[in-house]
């Protein structure tokens, strides 16, 4: 299955993608910085198995939504930690 993401940068490259805090990303720009991410986390981490399940503790912010979309460009399963709770619970 082809990448939303990446698909809409192919066929909406102009069109908005994300507003937070009153930033605009285009599709073609999200997509961009997704796959630096991607990068970047392949680089920490290493390669992983497809449908592999990645915890992640993210502020609900524009980056937050990037590693989202990162792990999911690399085929990974984000799970997301709520932040809201303690060390224990978490």
């Amino acid at each position: 299955m082809q990448n939303w993401l990446l698909k809409q940068a192919q066929i909406n490259p102009d069109k908005t993608a994300l507003i937070f805090a009153e930033q605009h990303w285009t599709f073609q720009q999200l997509a961009e910085e997704v796959l630096q991410t991607a990068g970047q986390i392949v680089n920490v981490v290493g390669k992983l198995p497809e449908q592999t399940r990645v915890a992640v503790l993210l502020k609900n912010n524009a980056a937050g939504y990037r590693v989202i979309l990162a792990l999911q460009q690399l085929g990974w399963v984000p799970l997301l930690l709520n932040w809201r709770l303690s060390n224990a619970e978490l």
